[in-house]
C-alpha cells in the first residue's frame, strides 16, 4: 500500500500545468460523453436537421477505420465523441481527432505512458483514461487532458487504480477504478479539476455507481455492502445515502436518477433518493428524454411515462440495445441492424437497411448520424 500511495502522490505532483485553451461556448453538434452528456440520458435535445422528414435521405459521406487493439485488451466499444467540429476516437491505445465534415484525421495523441480506454470532452479539453489489462501487479493508470484543436497534452496525472468508469460535470472529472493488490482498498474514486488536473478529493473503498451526474451530484457505492450515497462532485461530501442499486441515467433536467437492481428500475429524487416510481422485473439499456423512459431488454423496447412510470407502449424487437433519442426519433440496434422508431408510439419511421451492419454505437448530432462497427465509423448526412 505504501508504494501505491507514493505513486499516487508522485502523479499528483507531476501534473503538467500547461496553458489551458480558452473554453469555447457550447456549440451545436456536440456529443461530449458516452450517453450524450454527464446525465448519460442518451438524448440530444439540440438535434433538428435529422428528423422524420430527412432521415430517409441520408448519404454516407465518409468512413474512418481506427486501428485495432491488441487481442485480449479491447475496451468496451465506445461511441465517437463530437465537439466543436471535431470527432474523437480511441485508436489502439491512442486518441485521434478528425474533422467531422471530411473525416480527415487531424492529429493523434500518443504517449509512452498512456494506453487509452475511455474518453470525455469537458471544459474545452479531451479527457482520456486508462485501464491496465495485461498486468497483474501494477494497477496505476494515467488521466490525460488534450487540446482538441492540436492534440497536444495539457496535463496528466497518475492515480492508483485501473479505471473502470468515469464522468465529467461542473468542471470536475471523476474516475473510478479497481486495484487487485491493494488489500482493503480494492476500489477507489478520484476527482480532478478539469482546467488544470489538480486532484480535488479521493475516496477509497468506493466506486461510481454509474457514469452519471445530475447537476453536480454523483452516486457512489460501497463495493463491500453495495449501499449507495449521493455526493457533491466538487468536494466528495456526502449528501444522502440509500439502498443497494446502480445508476443507469439521470433526467435531462438533473432532478432524478434512474436506478436499477435485480428487482427492477426506480426513478428517485436526485437530492433525497425519494422513490417516485418503480417498475418491477425490468432491466436493460435505459435512456430518457424527460417525457419518457425507454428500456431495451428481453426482445422488446418498453416506453414508460417519465412522471408516473406508467407503460406507454411496447415494441417487440430481436435483441434491442444502444438506444438514442434525437431529432424526434428513437434509434436502436436490433441484433446488428439499425432501427429507427417514433418515440411516441414505437412504430418504424423508415427502413434503416441502408446503414448495413451496426454492431456497437449510434451517435446523432449536428445534422450527422455516426454508426460504428468495431473500429469502423461511418458518417451520414442529408
Amino acid at each position: 500500500m505504501r508504494i501505491r500511495n507514493a505513486l499516487v502522490v508522485v502523479g499528483m505532483l507531476a501534473g503538467v500545468a500547461a496553458a489551458v485553451p480558452a473554453q469555447a461556448a457550447a456549440t451545436p453538434g456536440g456529443w461530449p460523453q458516452t450517453g450524450y452528456g454527464p446525465g448519460h440520458t442518451g438524448y440530444n435535445p439540440s438535434e433538428s436537421v435529422i428528423n422524420a422528414r430527412s432521415v430517409g435521405g441520408l448519404t454516407n459521406r465518409w468512413t474512418v477505420r481506427a486501428s485495432l487493439y491488441p487481442e485480449g485488451c479491447e475496451p468496451v466499444p465506445e461511441p465517437p465523441l463530437v465537439w466543436d467540429g471535431r470527432m474523437f476516437l480511441l485508436d489502439s491505445g491512442s486518441i485521434s481527432g478528425y474533422d467531422v465534415v471530411s473525416g480527415k484525421k487531424l492529429w493523434t495523441y500518443e504517449a509512452t505512458y498512456f494506453d487509452g480506454f475511455g474518453m470525455a470532452v469537458s471544459g474545452g479539453l479531451v479527457l482520456g483514461t486508462e485501464r491496465n489489462c495485461f498486468s497483474n501487479s501494477n494497477y496505476d493508470t494515467n488521466v490525460v487532458a488534450i487540446d482538441p484543436r492540436t492534440g497536444k497534452e495539457v496535463w496528466h496525472q497518475l492515480q492508483g487504480y485501473s479505471i473502470e468508469t468515469s464522468v465529467a460535470d461542473a468542471g470536475v472529472f471523476v474516475v473510478s477504478g479497481y486495484c487487485g493488490v491493494c488489500d482493503d482498498e480494492e476500489h477507489g474514486v478520484t476527482a480532478f479539476r478539469v482546467s488544470d488536473g489538480k486532484p480535488l478529493w479521493r475516496q477509497v473503498s468506493r466506486a461510481l455507481a454509474g457514469p452519471v451526474a445530475a447537476n453536480g451530484k454523483i452516486v457512489l457505492r460501497d463495493p463491500r455492502n453495495h449501499r449507495i450515497e449521493v455526493v457533491d462532485i466538487r468536494t466528495g461530501d456526502p449528501l444522502v445515502g440509500g439502498v443497494e442499486r446502480r445508476v443507469a441515467a439521470a433526467s435531462p433536467a438533473g432532478d432524478r436518477f434512474y436506478l436499477f437492481d435485480t428487482a427492477g428500475i426506480a426513478a428517485v429524487d436526485a437530492s433525497t433518493l425519494t422513490v417516485r416510481w418503480t417498475v418491477a422485473r425490468e432491466s436493460g439499456d435505459l435512456i430518457t428524454d424527460g417525457r419518457r423512459v425507454f428500456v431495451a431488454s428481453a426482445n422488446r423496447i418498453n416506453a414508460y411515462d417519465a412522471n408516473t412510470g406508467r407503460l406507454s407502449w411496447t415494441r417487440a424487437l430481436a435483441d434491442p440495445s444502444h438506444l438514442i433519442r434525437a431529432g424526434g426519433l428513437l434509434y436502436a440496434l436490433s441484433g446488428r441492424k439499425l432501427v429507427i422508431l417514433a418515440p411516441a408510439t414505437g412504430r418504424s419511421v423508415v427502413s434503416a437497411a441502408a446503414y448495413g451492419t451496426v454492431t456497437d454505437q449510434v451517435v446523432v448530432t449536428g445534422g450527422r448520424l455516426f454508426t460504428t462497427n468495431g473500429a469502423t465509423v461511418r458518417a451520414y448526412t442529408p
